[in-house]
């Protein structure tokens, strides 16, 4: 049944069902009890049909609310869909550009599983990992937006507070951020560092500026980019941002 008679039948109904009431008691006021019970009939029946058509139409908004919410769960599972194939396309990304400089001295030690395309996995203190040229991986905390540079099963961590970095087969250049460290300050370190970390020995040499840093890298032989990537945009394809419509 369509809207539009269901209002019909409602208004209609309702008219009815208003009319045979006033009738019904004049007549009895005026002692016509048979006329007082064809009026209670109608009244009656007009109040089935009003009934009939509040019901029906109970139903339709029903239907209707529920094809509504359908739709934006869809919806929703579209987008989900989406973000998710685009999340995994970022990941792939930076595993690809890993793949280009495995550390050569690791070079027939990478596990087969080491750079696959794996879900997200965070470790018991809720920072996520986040794969690294072999051995190496990135304990990255959402919250700061940087990473803490470990080997995976080591209690070891090498850099701490990553916020930028690029890398070759040998070396990486780092920018720290301290500032939300109160741990790393009052141990000395300043909000922000620049490190030259050696991936073959695992030492490190510090400089005061990115000028600086960019020079002991050239002198060092360090031959990857000199541009740094933001660890929290590596890090997209893992980590799930908040968004504001």
């Amino acid at each position: 049944m369509s809207f539009a008679l269901i209002m019909i039948g409602l208004i209609i109904g309702g008219l009815m069902t208003i009319v045979s009431l006033v009738f019904a008691i004049i007549s009895l006021a005026n002692g016509r009890s048979n006329k007082a019970v064809v009026w209670g009939i109608g009244f009656i029946i007009a109040l089935i049909l009003v009934i009939i058509s509040v019901y029906q139409m109970v139903h339709k908004v029903s239907d209707k609310v529920k094809d509504g919410i359908d739709w934006v769960k869809e919806q929703e599972n579209v987008r989900t869909s989406e973000e998710d194939l685009a999340r995994k396309d970022e990941r792939q990304e930076w595993l690809d550009s890993l793949q280009l400089h495995n550390i050569e001295k690791y070079e027939n030690k990478i596990p087969a599983d080491y750079y696959i395309n794996n879900p997200p996995v965070k470790d018991a203190n809720g920072k996520t990992i986040i794969p690294f040229l072999y051995p190496f991986q990135f304990l990255y905390n959402n919250v700061a937006q940087t990473g803490d540079i470990v080997i995976n099963g080591e209690d070891s961590v090498f850099v701490n507070n990553v916020s930028q970095i690029a890398f070759d087969e040998n070396f990486a250049i780092i920018k720290v951020d301290n500032s939300q460290s109160q741990e790393m300050q009052k141990a000395g370190h300043p909000e922000i560092e620049y490190l030259l970390f050696d991936l073959r020995t695992r030492n490190f040499e510090t400089a005061p500026n990115l000028e600086k840093l960019l020079n002991l890298a050239d002198r060092i032989g360090y031959v990857g980019p000199l541009q740094m990537q933001y660890l929290s945009d590596v890090c997209r394809g893992w980590v799930e941002y908040p968004t504001y419509d």
